[in-house]
């Protein structure tokens, strides 16, 4: 067979087709997988000043594989101090204590409280400061849904 310039031409651009095609299958598969993190409201004050407390509470879909938890504890001023409490339960009234941290003297305290499922659907974070500190707390969290 002989190639000329528009045969190879023609194949150049259908192989630059396949190739772009491709990646944007495996773009969308991705993306479809894709699951993003949440940033949760706390009640009460948006700091937590000297001996203070806020809660948050979580209410996640029964059908989850796992939840990963980041509370994310700035210091503004003083001396850090304090725990952050995690409670969860099966009906949203009757809470166990799971997890506790206590809370170290750097400029943020941050860490992972990771549950694999199945999963709880109510979950209740406490963080307590203590001492002489402002700190501006802040909750982060990851579902793993089923397939």
């Amino acid at each position: 067979m002989l190639i000329t310039a528009n045969n190879l031409t023609f194949t150049k651009i259908f192989l630059m087709k396949r190739v772009i095609l491709s990646l944007g299958m495996l773009l969308g598969v991705t993306c479809a997988y894709a699951q993003p993190s949440y940033s949760v409201p706390f009640t009460g004050a948006d700091t937590l000043t000297n001996t203070d407390t806020v809660i948050v509470n979580l209410t996640l879909s029964t059908i989850l594989d796992g939840v990963i938890l980041q509370p994310v504890l700035t210091r503004v001023s003083g001396t850090a101090a304090g725990k952050v409490v995690l409670t969860q339960s099966i009906n949203g009234v009757n809470f166990i204590r799971t997890d506790s941290v206590a809370l170290t003297n750097v400029a943020t305290n941050t860490f992972f409280i990771s549950k694999v499922g199945p999963v709880a659907p109510y979950y209740r974070v406490e963080i307590t400061s203590s001492g002489t500190t402002v700190l501006v707390p802040q909750l982060w969290y990851f579902q793993r849904k089923n397939k």
